[in-house]
């Protein structure tokens, strides 16, 4: 019975990612009763299955909005949007925040938490507005909560590669080759005149 009620409430603690609570609730303490009815004194066997069928379901529900898991991401730039995309496998829409922490200097979190609505059996993606200072490596922490600050899920962990410098190199290569260009077209431009001069 304890087991049966803890996961009761792991459910009514989860269930703030949805705008009506209740919407999770109330078919869970629904099927609490039924599985605690009296009916299964006389079947071992039927309150055994009963009782797994109940925390599978318990279990499910709990683990049904996720992150999803990215491949290392490499930022060219000194300013870009980092996505993260959240899967919602309930029948209702959710509403979570997402956050995002950087434990090195490396990179800066512009907007650390960005509110999410993800529809029922769906994906949606958040941008983190996110600033490099160095270039190396870093491993961002991504987590969710409920709107209310209850955390959902276990959080993720994104490696990011900050490679800042290298669009520093590509605009001054590329200016470089631009008054390259210009600098020896004046140039030529020049050496006609003065060889139409002489002839």
């Amino acid at each position: 019975v304890n087991a049966l009620r803890a996961a009761e409430s792991s459910v009514g603690t989860f269930s703030s990612v949805v705008t009506q609570p209740t919407l999770l609730t109330g078919p869970q303490r629904l099927d609490l009763l039924a599985t605690l009815s009296n009916g299964w004194t006389s079947s071992a066997s039927g309150s055994k299955s009963a009782y797994d069928h109940y925390i599978s379901a318990a279990t499910k529900t709990t683990n049904s909005v996720t992150i999803v898991e990215s491949s290392s991401i490499i930022q060219p730039s000194d300013k870009i949007s980092l996505p993260v995309t959240v899967r919602n496998d309930l029948n209702f829409p959710i509403e979570v925040i997402v956050t995002v922490r950087s434990p090195s200097g490396i990179l800066h979190i512009v907007h650390n938490q960005v509110p999410l609505t993800v529809e029922a059996n769906s994906q949606a993606g958040a941008r983190i507005a996110v600033q490099s200072v160095a270039n190396g490596d870093v491993e961002l922490q991504v987590s969710l909560t409920s709107v209310s600050g209850t955390p959902i899920s276990t959080p993720s962990f994104v490696d990011v590669n900050v490679q800042a410098q290298w669009e520093t190199a590509i605009t001054v290569f590329i200016g470089a080759l631009l008054l390259g260009v210009f600098g020896f077209g004046i140039w030529r431009n020049i050496a006609k005149r003065r060889k139409a001069r002489r002839c």
